[in-house]
């Protein structure tokens, strides 16, 4: 089964059964005519025809329209098939997640199916891109943070930003602080974690002689600068957990799936489907248990990386101060410390 026949399945139902109620329920604005209506049940109608043709690049623009014009989960949908059709992965994942979003949201019985769609989409995709996480140990004023030269949305700093595999740069500046920058490769499958923290340059301070009545020397050392006992590694120790959390999410999510579509198949052939129909299901089942145990690896890595970034992040004692003078006097030089 060709992939635009099993996209066709996977959202036909909803989008083209029930056209009108669709839209009425979607567009959620009471002053919405029935014009309005048949104008993008036009658009959408139009929309699939090319989408069916391989006609990706001009379908995507008029689904992407119905999706704003109505805000209907299955013109999303098919937003995000034609950004993975077309290669563009990252954008593609983007759709999938809005999807998913907008009916846990408003949950409606007859999206669920849609929502099923997309987050099988999501996890075949969770395969192929990589994630980075951005972490500001400090928000200093007038913070800009940028991936690949494009300003970071504040809000996802923290989380997981989607990414292309391969090399990204991480830029950051603040007012009084030196730029900062980090370049990172990612793999598909993989969560990088990118950590920024920035310190104020410590002032040089000029060592002070003085010299009393009795001819000693005094030496002044310059204050030692603190550090930021262990709230790095305390940081890192929380984002590599909730990166933990996440997999074991993901793990249990493609899980549940993958046994779904196993027992699905063992209902309809008991577990000789020979037949081609078959194939497309089946694959999708592989990827699905695929995912999960991708996602229980970087589950039991990132909660094990988590604890042991606690653990060495833990306060420590204070040195003990050290002072050094010199006296000169009678002949003789005596050094004195406190350790």
């Amino acid at each position: 089964m060709r992939r635009r026949e099993v996209v066709g399945w996977l959202a036909w139902w909803a989008m083209v059964a029930s056209v009108p109620a669709s839209f009425a329920q979607t567009t959620r604005d009471a002053s919405t005519t029935a014009t309005d209506a048949d104008a993008a049940k036009a658009q959408f109608a139009n929309a699939q025809r090319l989408f069916k043709a391989g006609r990706f690049a001009e379908a995507l623009p008029i689904f992407r329209d119905v999706a704003e014009s109505t805000r209907s989960p299955n013109a999303r949908l098919y937003v995000g098939h034609c950004l993975q059709e077309l290669g563009k992965f990252v954008e593609a994942h983007r759709a999938f997640s809005a999807v998913v979003r907008e009916v846990t949201e408003h949950p409606d019985e007859k999206y669920q199916q849609t929502r099923e769609a997309a987050i099988t989409q999501l996890a075949v995709l969770n395969v192929r891109l990589g994630k980075v996480i951005i972490s500001v140990v400090e928000s200093p004023p007038s913070l800009a943070v940028s991936l690949d030269g494009s300003a970071a949305d504040p809000k996802m700093l923290g989380s997981s930003i989607v990414v292309d595999p391969g090399a990204h740069r991480v830029e950051a500046s603040a007012s009084g602080s030196a730029p900062i920058r980090r370049d990172v490769s990612v793999e598909g499958g993989e969560v990088k974690t990118v950590t920024l923290s920035f310190k104020k340059a410590v002032d040089e301070t000029p060592v002070s002689v003085a010299t009393p009545s009795n001819g000693s020397v005094g030496v002044a050392s310059a204050p030692e600068a603190k550090s930021d006992d262990g709230a790095t590694m305390r940081t890192m120790s929380f984002v590599a957990g909730g990166v933990g959390v996440a997999g074991l999410g993901v793990f249990t999510i493609a899980g549940l799936m993958a046994k779904s579509t196993f027992n699905d198949l063992e209902a309809r052939c008991a577990g000789h489907c020979a037949d081609a129909s078959y194939v497309d299901q089946i694959n999708s089942g592989k990827t699905l248990q695929t995912t999960a145990n991708v996602g229980l690896v970087v589950g039991l890595v990132g909660i094990g990386a988590g604890a042991t970034f606690f653990v060495l992040g833990r306060p420590k004692r204070p040195d003990a101060a050290v002072s050094l003078s010199l006296a000169n006097g009678g002949g003789t030089l005596a050094c004195a410390g406190r350790f």
